[in-house]
């Protein structure tokens, strides 16, 4: 990853945090709430200033940021002295206007909106960034005829195909690299290959301008249907044109396509939670996103607005999961503190959190780990 592609990625990851935290300080207030402080980064302020009653800085640990709304929990409204053994000494009560205007004792609605606020701010964000890659125009890609890459230990590799060989033909089948059916025939080629298992096929390859005739193994059968023969290629996607899109258009393509990458985001992390090994293996930590983005920065606006967007959303869904200390966590304890009619003690978040912060630390694991195996191995493929 270049220098600048670093910097690109880390400036986009800082504007999404403080465009979500931006989303509960800004509802938190319109509710009535008091925001004590609003910080990009964690740990000592390095640098800040307070208009009204919110102090506003940046920390000195670049991770992430942070709303300090009073009262997240009815604890935070006594001031409490302890003595040298740890025990409490004395306990005063913040002043009733202070404490008139703390989350805890604000009403439910106002408390989900608050909550609620920083995700939808994502996907707002999100639907925007896409809706300005659909006008400016994103990169239209197509399968050709030229091979990408090359499994290991599969009929190609024995057969010494390489990556950037041109198929022209498969048996009695002509590929066309590029035409109008191109398309249809590179899907044809797919159905020869699917269509031989346990058989040898005959590739005219194309390789630095010289045309080979290559007789492969018989094909292996597909793991998850027998029926299948695979080859062990894949075929490269090529830069095709640029698709645009009017106004009303593009913003319409933006909605589905949220709506489309929500569901699917959703459905990855019941998989993820069922133990889904294909699932586990495709999560990415913050240098995977970084990496898959240094692939990308290249194509224009277009791409960087929609891996923005991708990103920006990512960050909805998942602070949306019903866990402590994420959003959704302190949804679903609001919601239970408006059906008992009455507020969960302290011990209560803290056990949540506990166990939230665990599963959170299980899926960065399996998100480090896999940016590490890619790093290790065969490099990172988007």
């Amino acid at each position: 990853m270049t220098g600048i592609h670093i910097l690109e990625f880390i400036l986009i990851m800082i504007v999404l945090v403080i465009l979500h935290e931006m989303g509960h300080m800004v509802v938190a207030k319109w509710c009535g709430m008091r925001v004590e402080r609003f910080s990009v980064f964690f740990g000592r302020p390095l640098w800040s200033f307070t208009k009204g009653e919110t102090q506003y800085g940046v920390g000195w640990l670049p991770l992430g940021g942070y709303v300090k709304i009073t009262g997240m929990s009815r604890e935070e409204l006594f001031d409490r002295e302890y003595d040298a053994e740890g025990r409490m000494i004395s306990e005063t009560p913040v002043a009733p206007e202070i404490a008139a205007r703390a989350y805890c004792n604000s009403t439910t609605p106002r408390k989900v909106a608050t909550i609620l606020a920083g995700p939808m701010a994502n996907v707002l964000v999100a639907i925007v960034l896409f809706a300005v890659s659909f006008w400016v125009g994103y990169p239209r890609y197509e399968s050709s005829a030229t091979i990408s890459t090359v499994s290991a230990d599969t009929p190609a590799a024995i057969a010494g195909l390489r990556p950037d060989d041109r198929l022209t033909q498969i048996n009695a089948l002509k590929v066309y690299q590029f035409s109008d059916t191109q398309e249809a025939n590179v899907e044809a080629a797919r159905k020869v290959l699917q269509t031989n298992v346990g058989k040898p096929v005959t590739l005219k390859v194309l390789r630095d301008g010289a045309m080979l005739t290559i007789v492969t193994p018989p094909l292996a059968a597909d793991p998850e249907d027998p029926t299948i023969g695979r080859l062990g290629i894949t075929f490269r996607q090529d830069k095709v044109g640029v698709d645009r899109q009017g106004v009303f258009e593009g913003l319409g393509s933006a909605v589905r396509f949220t709506g489309f990458l929500t569901k699917e985001q959703t459905l990855a992390l019941g998989k993820l939670v069922t133990g889904d090994k294909e699932v586990r293996d495709q999560v990415q930590g913050p240098i995977g996103m970084g990496a898959t983005y240094n692939d990308f920065a290249g194509e224009g606006w277009g791409t960087i607005l929609r891996f923005a967007g991708i990103i920006s959303l990512i960050l909805a869904i998942m602070n949306l999961i019903p866990l402590l200390p994420l959003d959704g966590g302190h949804i679903v304890f609001a919601l239970a503190e408006r059906i008992r009619g009455r507020h969960l003690s302290l011990a209560v978040y803290q056990r949540a959190s506990i166990i939230g912060i665990g599963i959170v630390l299980v899926l960065a694991f399996f998100g480090f780990s896999n940016d590490i195996t890619r790093l290790t191995g065969s490099g990172f493929t988007p």
